[in-house]
């Protein structure tokens, strides 16, 4: 007798599995409410029969415009259970570039938290379904959960899209990144492993779920049977560490504001941590906060690179070995086959330096729409990610800079993260940014922005010879600018458009 045909791996698949066998257990503590397995299991099927009854069919988009909390994780659910497509959005962003997202992405309806009312589209606001900003029983959404009937799921494909998360346009117009249920499932079971996650494990979630890295360490609680602590957007370092130590949280990620306010909260308090594991960003992360995440927090450090079009982290290395090596991104992670492309796209054997090149099944199914841009991120079989890498002997990968970031100068490549940390290196300095700028003999010129420590002295001359002693001479600034603060966004990363547009003078030539 011929056997039915296997359901293929999906979100809603890897969340029954874990209602199945950890049903009684913790899935999501959001303030008030708290949900096991067996109950998220049940509610999303009740909610993905209030999306279908209000018309959401497969392929549709919902947006998701939601603080970090229940509703959001079990939106995400219930559009995978009809083979829809989620859109969580920036809650950072302003109304006018929400607004170019929503027409781009035309959702069928448009949830979203009350604090975020005025941004709302006017054009969506027919399909908009307003939520307390922090839910509780008897409230609204919980009303259109409990009173929802369920209704027969469709069978979806693995390479279905789940969802869509918008790139930060720091190259242009924001793009929608395409990822897949088979993609989710990789990635949570690969990242899951890494970290040696177990159902007694809890993630104190802290990082937007808006973003890969938010929604990865979710989805790597799913795979274990994990529980799930949200933490409520704007609370202090103490209430975050409290919350840590009631809840008895096992592992998350958290920024260097963060970082800085649990360790000084921790001196203080000395609570009960059964922290293991805090996940920070390779080649981002100090030697000296590595050490006190493990002295202060008992936890050890998971770096890790990734970005949206890969759907989080694809390389992952130890806190000890970011330490050994600053420049070091990681190893591939188990879903995922990393490569050093030449210029063509094509992989380069051995010791190599050229872009990062990924494949797997967590790589995106292509951007929304934008059937050019896909063909230029993917075309080659590869993801092209556009960071220069270094790959070594032993295999390990070493960020040298983006592509679109090298500066040209005379001829000569050179990659701004590489003079970035010699110029790190020098007592006096506490920041410090390399772009390019225009040059009448070069082309372009190297030119680095330095922020000095409180109360050190720099000459610009004297930065530059710090410079020339540990790298090639055409790689040193030729002009030195010292301000106040170097621009970042949210994920710490420079702005270096910003940096481009100040204002270049004879004054801050150094030749």
């Amino acid at each position: 007798m011929k056997s039915a045909a296997a359901r293929a791996l999906s979100l809603s698949t890897l969340v029954r599995s874990r209602a199945l066998e950890h049903g009684a257990r913790l899935a999501v503590a959001d303030g008030a409410m708290r949900v096991t397995y067996a109950e998220l299991d049940a509610r999303t099927d009740r909610l993905a029969g209030a999306l279908a009854a209000r018309g959401l069919g497969a392929g549709d988009r919902v947006a998701i415009l939601l603080l970090d909390g229940l509703p959001a994780i079990e939106l995400l659910i219930a559009c995978g259970k009809l083979g829809a497509i989620a859109v969580p959005l920036n809650w950072r962003l302003s109304a006018q570039e929400i607004a170019f997202i929503v027409e781009a992405a035309a959702p069928k309806l448009f949830f979203h938290s009350g604090c975020f009312a005025q941004l709302v589209p006017p054009a969506a606001a027919p399909t908009a379904f307003a939520v307390r900003d922090r839910v509780a029983p008897g409230d609204v959404y919980e009303r259109l959960v409990e009173e929802s009937v369920p209704v027969p799921a469709p069978a979806i494909a693995a390479d279905v899209a789940l969802f869509m998360l918008y790139t930060s346009g720091t190259t242009g117009r924001p793009k929608g990144c395409l990822q897949s249920h088979q993609g989710v499932v990789a990635l949570a079971c690969a990242f899951a492993l890494r970290l040696g996650l177990a159902p007694s494990d809890r993630l104190i979630a802290t990082s937007p779920f808006f973003h890969v890295g938010g929604l990865g360490h979710v989805f790597a609680a799913f795979a274990a049977g994990a529980g799930i602590v949200v933490a409520p957007r704007g609370a202090s370092s103490e209430e975050v560490l409290r919350l840590i130590s009631s809840e008895g949280c096992t592992f998350g990620s958290c920024n260097d504001a963060l970082i800085a306010g649990l360790v000084e909260a921790q001196h203080r308090l000395k609570l009960p941590l059964a922290l293991r594991s805090i996940t920070r960003g390779s080649s981002m992360t100090p030697a000296a906060q590595i050490e006190q995440i493990g002295t202060v927090l008992g936890a050890e450090v998971v770096g890790g690179y990734g970005q949206t079009e890969s759907l989080g982290f694809v390389l992952t290395l130890s806190g000890r070995e970011m330490i050994d090596a600053p420049t070091a991104l990681g190893w591939p992670l188990a879903h995922v086959e990393a490569a050093v492309l030449d210029p063509a796209g094509e992989p380069v054997a051995g010791a190599a330096t050229g872009e990062l090149g990924l494949r797997g099944p967590a790589v995106m199914l292509g951007y929304w729409q934008d059937e050019a841009a896909s063909a230029e991120a993917t075309g080659t079989g590869w993801l092209r990610t556009g960071d220069i890498v270094r790959r070594d002997e032993a295999g390990l990968f070493h960020f040298e800079g983006r592509s679109k970031e090298l500066v040209k100068t005379g001829g000569e490549n050179v990659y701004p993260r590489e003079v970035e940390q010699v110029l790190l290196s020098h007592p006096a300095i506490a920041d410090a940014a390399i772009v390019g700028v225009p040059d009448a003999r070069w082309g372009e010129a190297v030119k680095a922005c330095i922020v000095l420590r409180p109360g050190a002295t720099l000459e610009a001359r004297e930065a530059v010879a710090w410079c020339r002693a540990g790298i090639a001479g055409y790689k040193r600034p030729r002009y030195v600018e010292f301000i106040d603060r170097i621009p970042r966004d949210h994920l710490g990363k420079i702005q270096r458009a910003e940096l481009r547009r100040r204002e270049v003078t004879p004054a801050q030539a150094v030749d």
